[in-house]
């Protein structure tokens, strides 16, 4: 079978941490195994691949630089006192163009990504030729700039839509939202073809873009099976519930946490015997006042797990190690209708950590093809009652 050559665009490629990348940096020896070169042109945010083709472009407008050069910078700088004052300077040197643009652009930071990414994209293609080019997103402006390549030379495109590009409950700019839903309209009358991760996403596309027809399909995007080194589950003397990712008044702790006040209300003796490990970025203020609720031993915040100089170990790698080593994992589905359209990406490092996932979500039965029921506790999280049922049978079966 002849080789074939692909373009594959994503703005995220390599980054620690990061589910926009590992939906398509895990996708990559897949691809080779089935007999495809990718060629691979993302942001440069990420750490260089060695494996394959890689190229690395920046952003041409000041906010998308501005949001790149830190992830440069954080890539490149190790010493984080040196890191912080780098990136404050840059930051300093573009406000004014940065403040400038926001007057008048109201869109994602990574909007002028496409321009770059059809720079590169031209260049390579008139260097060599490729049969497909394959879109992975993330920021609208990937799929913008494969689009563009498509017409100017002829190359059919694929595109992988795991984030909403519009929904009923948007909070940013009309600018925005007008501009994604224009693109949302090329994609699916122009793709060869489109992958949606959930069939409500894929539904209410559809309806936006009857066009799209039979070309839409739903994925269920997984990802590579990590690698969590010599680490085993140990059953500690503490049940240790672990949350990972990042935390915002969308997606906070407040209910994990009011459940487990009422739960030392009922049985105080639980107070000394149950953590939550919380491992991310910044808490947000429901969190924090959430803690705030609930007895001092209770949570432990790691912050931003990242390289450890002492054991060479990345960040994601002690990540999936913590994932291993907790009794269950917690994750926050979100806020409102817009939960059908998507799926938290932490779902499947959860589930090759092989430990009890405790879901709450506003769409329960939205996981019924994910997770099983008699391993996983899935719970309605406005139901009280059901949660406090699903949080003392994790309790039991701990004990």
């Amino acid at each position: 079978m002849k080789k074939q050559r692909w373009l594959v665009l994503a703005h995220c490629f390599n980054m620690d941490g990061q589910a926009a990348s590992h939906h398509i940096t895990d996708k990559i020896p897949y691809l080779i195994k089935r007999g495809i070169e990718p060629v691979v042109v993302t942001a440069a945010t990420g750490y260089p691949d060695t494996k394959v083709e890689h190229h690395q472009v920046t952003s041409l407008a000041p906010s998308g630089l501005r949001f790149e050069l830190r992830h440069i910078i954080n890539n490149k700088v190790k010493f984080k006192l040196l890191a912080q004052l780098l990136k404050g300077i840059s930051s300093i040197g573009l406000f004014p163009l940065y403040f400038f643009e926001k007057i008048f652009i109201h869109l994602d930071s990574q909007w002028s990504w496409f321009l770059s990414a059809e720079m590169k994209g031209a260049q390579l293609m008139r260097a060599n030729s490729f049969d497909m080019i394959y879109v992975s997103g993330g920021p609208s402006s990937a799929f913008l700039a494969a689009h563009r390549l498509s017409q100017r030379f002829d190359v059919p495109w694929i595109a992988e839509i795991y984030d909403p590009m519009v929904n009923d409950a948007w909070s940013r700019s009309r600018m925005a939202y007008r501009r994604n839903l224009r693109i949302e309209k090329i994609i699916c009358n122009h793709a060869r073809a489109a992958f949606w991760f959930t069939k409500e996403a894929l539904i209410q596309a559809r309806n936006r873009n009857p066009r799209l027809s039979n070309r839409g399909h739903l994925m269920r995007p997984g990802m590579i099976p990590p690698n969590f080194g010599e680490v085993t589950y140990e059953r500690g003397e503490k049940l240790r519930l672990s949350y990972f990712g990042g935390l915002t008044p969308e997606r906070n702790l407040k209910l994990l946490c009011n459940a487990l006040g009422r739960l030392f209300a009922a049985r105080p003796n639980l107070k000394e015997k149950i953590e939550v490990h919380v491992y991310g970025g910044k808490m947000d203020v429901l969190s924090q006042e959430a803690f705030g609720q609930l007895p001092k031993t209770v949570l432990k915040a790691h912050g931003r797990l990242e390289y450890d100089e002492s054991t060479g170990k990345s960040g994601r790698q002690r990540v999936l190690e913590a994932m291993r080593q907790s009794d269950a994992l917690v994750l926050m589905h979100g806020l409102g209708d817009i939960c059908k359209l998507y799926l938290p990406s932490k779902i499947y490092e959860y589930l090759w950590a092989q430990r009890p996932v405790l879901v709450f979500s506003p769409v329960p039965d939205h996981w019924a093809e994910i997770l099983d029921p008699s391993i996983h506790f899935i719970v309605q999280q406005s139901n009280v009652t059901e949660v406090d049922a699903a949080l003392e049978k994790l309790i039991k079966l701990w004990e």
